[in-house]
């Protein structure tokens, strides 16, 4: 149960630039194709995930990744969890 609130606490700090960044390109895509809707949002939202996750913890703070492997998360284990994350909430996007 605690890794999974770990993993949370790692996923939350790419919420918010990942949802900025799909709703912008999700309206770009949809003002251009004449069809704006959630699916656009949603799939922007996936895609763009793992770009998101390695300028963040990659590019931007690559250190952190040793608190969460002191915690018991691999490096592999946390992209592994972010994704899942992000499709789920993309499955929920997609319902609006």
């Amino acid at each position: 149960m605690k890794r999974i609130i770990y993993a949370l606490v790692f996923y939350k700090k790419l919420v918010v630039p990942i949802a900025v960044l799909s709703i912008l390109l999700g309206v770009i895509v949809g003002a251009s194709t004449g069809q704006f809707t959630a699916k656009s949002i949603k799939l922007m939202y996936i895609v763009f995930t793992p770009f998101v996750l390695f300028f963040v913890y990659e590019v931007r703070s690559p250190n952190e990744y040793y608190f969460y492997y002191n915690l018991g998360l691999s490096k592999r284990q946390l992209w592994g969890s972010a994704m899942l994350i992000s499709v789920i909430v993309g499955y929920l996007i997609g319902k609006l």
